[in-house]
């Protein structure tokens, strides 16, 4: 009995120290309504000036600033489907797409 005693103040204890010392990471969800191109997300990148850049299957969105700007195959994009985002050395943003370079 004692043991058992033991074991719950153990448990118990353990499992208070989560939930005191967890993090809560604050979030926003984002939706075509609010302008992104499509609600499929593939890929997102921060760059270096802090930029988020969202890969969707209908094309690439940059947040800046609280306002979404897209860039689709008009804009010069290989495909509008971002599978991948990254940036270079010299700053220069690189997409990669499935099927259309």
């Amino acid at each position: 009995m004692l043991l058992r005693n033991k074991f719950f103040y153990f448990s118990f204890l353990y499992f208070l120290h989560f939930s005191v010392f967890s993090q809560y990471f604050p979030s926003k969800n984002y939706s075509t309504a609010e302008g992104l191109p499509n609600n499929a997300v593939r890929a997102l990148f921060i760059d270096s000036k802090n930029v988020l850049w969202i890969g969707t299957e209908n094309g690439v969105s940059r947040l800046e600033n609280g306002s979404f700007s897209n860039l689709d195959q008009s804009d010069g994009l290989g495909h509008n489907s971002c599978w991948d985002i990254t940036e270079d050395p010299n700053g220069n943003m690189w997409f990669a797409s499935y099927g259309g370079g």
